[in-house]
């Protein structure tokens, strides 16, 4: 059976081509990716920039049923429904929503017959290889897409990924979409639509997505079935960045952050932080990561209205903030 999946994603990767290959068995294969329905709880500190209903995919990684999505549609949950490809609907627990990976794993009752997909080396993947993005809704949604870069993302939230997927052409149905390799293997999980992935100067803009390797799922699979998170106790300063030139400016402020107590304020330039000059968000979290575990005070440098001010801000857990 697993031959025959396998033989049938490889022949769709060499044609372009999936909805050609819909067989019984690639479909059974393909409903291993489920839709993905959250609630979020009332008063969730992150309804307003991500709603308070979620939905995307899921990837059923193992006979248990055990999931891995993207994890801010599942964070701050307060329901999480999955939906099979056959109409079939159940209840799932998040088992750790990981800050720094940026996966989610859940768990739930599987239907009698439901294949999960094996989890794939992601290492392997290289730039200009051809990979199927897999969201739910069966063969049909699958479609063929090139990776067009593997390396760094820094996200303005407080978060690195040290390598990265960046596909194209984009899709839109990307959240919790599962990314496969010709041996049909998992090897990514969907989290962003990105304007431009293009790298270096001289490139002209191209649309695209951003997976998420499972490397990092795989690096850390026993830790993250405990429920413990891979980076637990990180310094958080609940500030949003925009990289501008020469610095660093602070886009938006958490409510009750470390940094709203520090009376930090939106258009502040971030110059150093523990004396270490930052030019780059990736600077900044590194050195920031680096100085302790949560609750460690850092001192940041910043200009404001042309004038450099010195400030020192309690750091705090991230996850504690959430509701």
């Amino acid at each position: 059976m697993i031959r025959i999946i396998v033989s049938f994603f490889a022949a769709s990767l060499l044609c372009c081509s999936i909805k050609g290959y819909a067989e019984p068995d690639a479909t059974r294969f393909a409903a291993a990716v489920v839709e993905l329905n959250t609630v979020v709880k009332q008063n969730a500190r992150t309804q307003a920039t991500l709603g308070s209903n979620r939905s995307g995919s899921a990837v059923v990684i193992d006979a248990s049923g055990l999931l891995v999505t993207v994890g801010y549609l599942v964070l701050e949950a307060s329901q999480v429904d999955v939906t099979f490809n056959d109409g079939t609907t159940r209840a799932a627990e998040v088992i750790v929503n990981d800050q720094a990976t940026g996966l989610a794993l859940l768990r739930t009752q599987l239907p009698q017959g439901t294949v999960s997909i094996p989890l794939g080396d992601s290492s392997l993947i290289g730039i200009d290889q051809d990979v199927v993005v897999l969201p739910h809704g069966g063969t049909d949604n699958a479609h063929v897409t090139r990776v067009a870069g593997v390396r760094e993302f820094a996200g303005s939230w407080e978060y690195l990924l040290g390598n990265a997927f960046y596909t194209s052409p984009a899709t839109r149905a990307f959240s919790g979409a599962a990314l496969i390799n010709r041996d049909a293997e998992l090897v990514g999980i969907g989290s962003l639509l990105l304007s431009d992935i293009s790298a270096g100067n001289n490139l002209t803009p191209v649309n695209g997505n951003l997976f998420i390797p499972v490397e990092h799922l795989r690096e850390e699979f026993g830790t993250l079935l405990t429920g413990r998170q891979t980076a637990e106790n990180r310094p958080w300063l609940g500030v949003t960045l925009n990289e501008s030139i020469p610095d660093l400016k602070i886009a938006r402020i958490a409510d009750d952050s470390p940094a709203a107590q520090a009376d930090l304020q939106v258009n502040d330039a971030v110059i150093a932080l523990n004396n270490k000059r930052v030019y780059k968000m990736a600077d900044m979290y590194q050195t920031l990561w680096a100085a302790g575990n949560s609750g460690t005070a850092v001192e940041l440098i910043i200009e404001r209205e042309g004038q450099l001010v010195t400030t020192t801000v309690v750091t705090a857990d991230r996850q504690k903030w959430f509701k």
